[in-house]
Parts: C-alpha cells; structure tokens; sequence
C-alpha cells in the first residue's frame, strides 16, 4: 500500500471575489450586497488568467478594458480586451458567478473591467456593468 499520504485539495491562490448582485459603489467603496434585483448587476475583483504578455505590454492601472465573450472550441470564455481593439488582456475564469455572467452578457448586458494591479505578468480588474 502506498504512503497513505492525505489528499488536499488544492486552490487557486488567486484572488477572487463575486458579488451579486450589487448596488452601485464608489470607486474605493467597499462592495455592498442588495439595493438590486438585478442578477447583473455584476460587480467584483479578480485576477485575470491566461494572461497575453503583447496585450498585457499595452495597458496600465486605471485602464478601462472591454468585457467580452469569445468561443473557445466548444465552450465560451469571458476575456478582457483592449477597448476598441480585438486584442485580449487575458480571461475572466473560475470563479463564482461566471455562469451567471456569461448568461449577462448574451442577454445584451455590457461589462467594463477597470485595471487595478499590474505585476510580473499578472493582472487584476475591477469588473462592473457599463
């Protein structure tokens, strides 16, 4: 028999938080659950994954980046792109709420994601609907 040694299961160090739905909150505002009904009335942080170094190169904190559904074979992925461009910063993924996001957007709901942080090839957005 083997080491018996104990699973764990391991979690994405990455940080992300979904709320909704929300109200609307200021800009440093800590986010706030209710005030809405709306489903999509979406508003969270996270880290972006898949990140595309050439896209990547060309933003800075405080840009605005469109929120965008793409096919990916089979399935569709939610990637942050340059606005007014087709080029991708890298992928919204894994977290709660991504279904429900997804189901926002093909309902005709428009998402803007803020960049907060970039470091070291990493990069983490604000998202909330435009």
């Amino acid at each position: 028999m083997s080491g018996g040694g104990k699973s764990r299961s391991s979690s994405r160090t990455s940080r992300q938080r979904t709320v909704a739905p929300t109200s609307k909150t200021k800009k440093g505002g800590g986010a706030k659950t209710g005030g809405s009904d709306d489903p999509c009335d979406l508003n969270f942080e996270s880290d972006l994954e898949g990140i595309q170094p050439a896209g990547l190169a060309k933003i800075k904190v405080g840009d605005k980046l469109d929120v965008v559904i793409v096919r990916s074979g089979p399935y569709d992925a939610v990637v942050c792109r340059i606005q007014k461009s087709t080029e991708v910063v890298g992928t919204l993924a894994g977290f709660p709420g991504l279904a429900t996001l997804i189901t926002c957007i093909k309902q005709g709901n428009k998402y803007l994601a803020t960049v907060l942080k970039i470091q070291r090839g990493a990069c983490t957005v604000a998202v909330q609907r435009a």
